[in-house]
């Protein structure tokens, strides 16, 4: 693991026109130190022009909504978006006669009906359709399909498809699995994900894979994207994929500045294909490397705490942080969990679990008492 401690702090990025990467812990203030980048961009860059525009990527509409609200300039030169509103907007939509059909002349895209993107919610008459085409949908199939137990599991899984890198290739896969009774070979995935496409259905995560087709069909649509963007900053940059960074790579190796700003400890969507290491090992022609080692929110016990308990980056609490009370953490089973409030009491207690069952359960067992989860 790189040591980011070695890395220089940051408060101020004074040469706008180097690409960056910047690792923060939490309550850093990483999207307060973004929007006031931003500005500066806006105030010192030369080369914007008056119809050139400042794009800033974030992983979710909130945090988009964020930025836009925290700036106090001209907001109609930033593009603020997630990142597959972005590219959907920048790329799929503008050049989408590049995906109406595949390499054999066949239609793989109906883009006459293409209007957004959407969640991937799986449909019954595409399961269905799907299964009678690859010759799953016999008898004994359909009876298993629609049990009760395993209905939703199908579903579930579909939901969960993905794009991922196998060497050099893209291929589907199945990022959570429940144990469903469905095909799920490569092959068997792509005919299920074009009985959306013939309709004119675009999921989030094809909105990724199409802009990659498009990218290596036409190589220049990337110097669109450049001449449009001189500046892409990107938020939250732990939880970006292989197909994301891949792009943003594409899109950096000339002209456009490229800012990258994350924490590898809080990269939580391993599940849906986001790799730290992809921030990690992140790397662009003339980028530097920063830090941002100050904790505005946490007392000066938790920022203690914190850096206990990992090492990658140490924080440090500014001018205003209160000492605040000693850190207690107990780890244990529910019933440990019970036990050691009742013999303590229930002030002061805040509860943190992975899955919404298990703080109803802890709810349940401890239900005349009010606490924070």
């Amino acid at each position: 693991m790189i040591n980011i401690n070695e890395f220089p702090t940051i408060s101020e990025l004074a040469d706008i026109e180097n690409n960056f990467r910047v690792f923060a812990g939490p309550g850093a203030g990483k999207t307060t130190w973004l929007i006031q980048h931003l500005e500066q961009v806006l105030k010192y860059s030369n080369r914007l022009g008056s119809t050139r525009k400042i794009a800033c990527i974030t992983y979710t509409n909130v945090a988009t909504e964020e930025i836009r609200n925290g700036l106090k300039c001209d907001k109609s030169r930033f593009d603020i978006s997630t990142i597959h509103s972005f590219l959907y907007r920048n790329i799929v939509k503008p050049f989408s006669f590049l995906i109406a059909n595949d390499e054999n002349g066949e239609m793989l895209f109906d883009i006459k009906k293409l209007n957004g993107h959407d969640e991937h919610i799986p449909h019954n008459d595409k399961i269905r359709r799907w299964l009678v085409t690859i010759g799953q949908m016999n008898k004994k199939n359909y009876n298993l399909y629609n049990a009760p137990e395993n209905k939703q599991k199908v579903i579930e899984e579909l939901a969960s498809i993905d794009y991922s890198f196998i060497g050099e290739n893209i291929e589907l896969v199945i990022r959570k699995h429940f144990g469903a009774k469905i095909p799920q070979n490569n092959g068997e995935l792509w005919i299920y994900k074009k009985k959306y496409w013939h309709d004119g259905i675009m999921h989030h995560e094809d909105v990724l894979y199409f802009s990659y087709i498009i990218i290596q069909i036409a190589p220049r649509v990337l110097e669109f994207i450049r001449n449009k963007f001189p500046y892409i900053f990107i938020d939250e940059f732990q939880d970006t994929t292989e197909l994301q960074t891949w792009i943003i790579r594409r899109i950096a190796d000339k002209e456009t500045r490229v800012g990258v700003i994350g924490d590898l400890v809080q990269s939580i969507y391993k599940f849906a294909g986001a790799k730290r290491n992809d921030f990690e090992n992140f790397d662009l022609e003339r980028i530097k490397n920063f830090k941002i080692e100050k904790n505005h929110r946490s007392t000066k016990k938790i920022i203690n705490f914190l850096n206990h308990l990992r090492e990658d980056i140490i924080q440090r609490p500014t001018e205003a942080t209160i000492e605040g009370n000693e850190v207690r953490l107990l780890i244990g089973s529910i019933i440990d969990v019970k036990i050691w409030l009742e013999r303590n009491g229930f002030s002061n207690v805040f509860i943190l679990t992975r899955k919404n069952d298990v703080a109803n359960q802890i709810q349940n067992e401890i239900s005349s008492k009010k606490l924070t989860y």
